[in-house]
């Protein structure tokens, strides 16, 4: 990857792709070889791909069409579920929503960020834990069913 002279990046490597079939077997040092793939992608290239997951396309589908209708909506509406409403980083990220990064002045997309959806009187939560406990849902048919699934 090179970076020009205005700060914007150049790939000169296609994104990584790395099979995680096998963190469903039993080999231990397969899952950390893989670990090791994961983690190299990320600090290298800053994202990857993956292949075998062995989620069902119909599920991934369903979840991008969930997430159109979310997105669909009027910003008034997803602003309902606003991430600096959150106590614990979940919610939606409007376009308008810059980060502490440099280059997130360039960025041009909105987002709702979810996590692992634990329940409101999680002890980690409670203790004040900003990363952990109940993820923001919004009122979407079916959005909450769906993405929990995938």
């Amino acid at each position: 990857m090179n970076i020009e002279t205005d700060g914007s990046l150049r790939s000169t490597e296609k994104i990584p792709l790395i099979n995680v079939r096998d963190l469903r077997g039993d080999d231990q040092n397969r899952k950390l070889e893989i670990a090791e793939e994961i983690g190299q992608a990320a600090r290298d290239f800053g994202f990857f791909r993956i292949c075998d997951h062995g989620i069902d396309l119909d599920l991934i589908e369903a979840t991008y069409e969930a997430g159109r209708r979310f997105f669909a909506q009027l910003d008034a509406q997803k602003l309902d579920y606003y991430i600096g409403k959150s106590s614990n980083h979940r919610g939606y990220v409007p376009f308008t929503e810059k980060g502490d990064y440099a280059d997130e002045v360039n960025r041009s997309y909105e987002a709702f960020d979810l996590g692992l959806d634990l329940p409101a009187d999680d002890p980690d939560y409670l203790a004040g834990n900003r990363l952990l406990g109940p993820n923001v849902w919004p009122d979407v048919p079916g959005f909450q069913e769906t993405v929990s699934q995938y």
